[in-house]
């Protein structure tokens, strides 16, 4: 947002109350208005308010954001808000490929092929995703826009003082990752994987909070002393050079910003095979990927790599190299150019 601000792209942020980027947004100086979409999937109110709040601003470009936000605003545009503007929906991830059962999938697949024939543009930080959505609505423009990182806050540091700063063993093993503390992260998958692996000196670094801490905490006590849940942390940054690997075990994804953090921390990475985690190791040669749900396989994967030293460094220095081409100012540009493409027509 902020980058857009330079561009000379006026912004303002609408935004849930559940989480620190309404916060964040305001210490760069960018405006955030309040609005709750995050009660039901099915809630008319949250129509209301997003159409009030578009009659009142009246802006030339609506981005939505997420399949919900979308939805809602898709219907909102349809009632007549900001019906001058062009509309664009970024897909950080499909809802149907979370389902398991064949009519909720019909049924999500629906609800994106709604969004995506109600809007001006669509982005997916996923090319697979991309495809996906341009074979719903085949008419609709739509372009693979990956996600940025910041490289010049997230980069490799030092390993010690980063242990220091948590009190980890220098001499540990210690696997980490940083999630939302829900069903879609399957955090708990990660400490399975975990408790499979022997070694005193493993040690595991969750950083997040969420829905499912208390039941991981649960799972945590098992495991003695080997887990350590960070809770929500704005240092993340200074956390990510502790890890000698960083894990993502998520059940479905668009592009994981936390595994562009890790890459751009110089830190080799084991994704489940979620399109968007296929798509950054398979282009960086970063890491390694193994089956959704499946902790014996993550177990496998983190023992094999425990064991491969020059290996991660291998793989440190190619997830350092592609965040480096993932800049924000670089993404900034490309979406200005499409907002302007959609404003000509």
């Amino acid at each position: 947002m902020p980058a857009l601000a330079e561009r000379g792209i006026v912004c303002d942020v609408a935004i849930g109350r559940d989480g620190p980027g309404g916060e964040r947004l305001r210490r760069k100086g960018i405006p955030v208005i309040s609005l709750e979409l995050m009660r039901s999937r099915v809630d008319p109110m949250a129509v209301v308010a997003m159409s009030r709040l578009l009659r009142r601003h009246r802006p030339t470009h609506v981005h939505l954001h997420g399949t919900r936000a979308a939805f809602f605003g898709v219907l909102a545009r349809n009632v007549g808000a900001a019906a001058a503007a062009r509309w664009i929906y970024t897909a950080h991830g499909l809802s149907f490929r979370k389902e398991t059962g064949a009519t909720e999938r019909a049924v999500y697949r629906g609800v994106e092929a709604t969004i995506c024939r109600g809007v001006d543009g669509v982005i997916s930080v996923s090319r697979l995703d991309r495809d996906a959505l341009a074979e719903l609505a085949p008419t609709t423009p739509a372009v693979h826009l990956p996600n940025a990182v910041d490289a010049d806050v997230f980069r490799p540091r030092e390993r010690g003082a980063a242990r220091r700063r948590l009190d980890l063993d220098p001499d540990a093993f210690v696997v980490g990752t940083v999630a939302r503390l829900v069903p879609q992260k399957a955090v708990a998958d990660l400490l399975a994987a975990a408790a499979l692996l022997e070694g005193s000196d493993l040690a595991v670094v969750v950083v997040g909070d969420g829905e499912e801490r208390a039941a991981l905490a649960d799972q945590a006590r098992q495991l003695g002393g080997r887990v350590r849940l960070l809770g929500q942390r704005d240092d993340i940054a200074e956390i990510l050079p502790a890890l000698d690997l960083f894990v993502s075990s998520s059940r479905w994804e668009g592009e994981p910003i936390a595994i562009l953090e890790a890459m751009a921390a110089g830190l080799p990475v084991i994704t489940t095979d979620t399109p968007g985690g296929r798509e950054l190791i398979e282009a960086s040669g970063a890491g390694r990927i193994v089956p959704v749900a499946d902790p014996p396989a993550l177990a496998a994967a983190v023992s094999t790599l425990r064991g491969a030293p020059e290996a991660r460094a291998e793989m440190a220095v190619a997830a350092r190299r592609l965040a480096e081409g993932r800049s924000v100012a670089l993404v900034a540009k490309r979406v200005a150019e499409l907002y302007q493409r959609l404003a000509d027509g």
